[in-house]
């Protein structure tokens, strides 16, 4: 097996997942625009009436934390940097990701088991925004901002803060529960949110992964480099050893015809 193709071949699927990735984080960020919007427009808007104690969240909770990081461990420091703010971090926590550790985790999944079925995270989080489990969610993971910006960052995802002012002075029709209602959306909204997330950080490890990759490469041609060099001279000096012959057998012949 040629080493150089294999490592070709993980290089070329780590660049194409980075740009799957971007591309899917277009689609998610789409919906969850129109999320925080609609959440917005409830919570703000002065004609309706909610009952806040159902979306106020219990400030004697505990903080949930959501980790999200790789399931492999040659990615730089890519696993490093989440498992030290995890030690640093007082809360309960979702791991997600095999090279993640940390104490209070509620659930740990790998992140091939996560983005199969995120049934049981979506689960826990709608049971703890509904019970009111959880004074705040935070999600951290490795963020990708960019080919030469991968950073690591902390974001609140509840309590939901909107940032637009705007003033409502439409009317509205409400059938149902509007606090079932909203409570469902922010649920949706905290999914989206882990979800881009888990994509931005997929990117910013395949991107660490191409790195590697190509790193790889370099070395190896400098290894052939070295070799063929090292060939080269071998070649260079046997060909010289052959000149140097030459030139002794021809000066002892010409002492035996003298």
């Amino acid at each position: 097996m040629n080493v150089r193709n294999v490592v070709k071949v993980m290089n070329f699927h780590s660049l194409l997942r980075v740009n799957k990735a971007k591309q899917t984080a277009n689609k998610y960020q789409m919906m969850e625009e129109q999320l925080i919007d609609m959440i917005d427009v409830i919570m703000n808007n002065k004609n309706l009436v909610l009952d806040k104690k159902v979306i106020k969240p219990d400030e004697n909770a505990p903080e949930l934390f959501i980790y999200l990081g790789s399931d492999y461990g040659f990615c730089s420091n890519f696993n490093t940097r989440v498992n030290e703010q995890i030690k640093k971090d007082e809360g309960v926590s979702v791991l997600i990701g095999r090279k993640l550790y940390g104490k209070d985790a509620l659930l740990k999944l790998g992140c091939e088991e996560f983005r199969a079925d995120m049934s049981k995270v979506q689960s826990l989080v709608t049971n703890g925004i509904f019970r009111r489990e959880f004074k705040k969610v935070t999600i951290v993971y490795n963020h990708y901002e960019n080919t030469t910006n991968i950073h690591l960052r902390r974001k609140q995802i509840y309590p939901v803060v909107t940032e637009k002012k705007r003033k409502y002075r439409d009317d509205f029709v409400i059938e149902g529960n509007i606090e079932r209602l909203l409570q469902n959306m922010i649920v949706d909204y905290i999914c989206y949110e882990i979800m881009l997330a888990d994509i931005f950080s997929s990117a910013g490890e395949n991107l660490m992964r191409q790195n590697a990759t190509k790193e790889s490469l370099d070395r190896l041609d400098e290894i052939e480099e070295r070799k063929r060099t090292a060939l080269l001279k071998a070649e260079r000096e046997k060909e010289f050893a052959k000149v140097i012959d030459s030139f002794a057998k021809l000066q002892y012949e010409d002492g035996d015809k003298s």
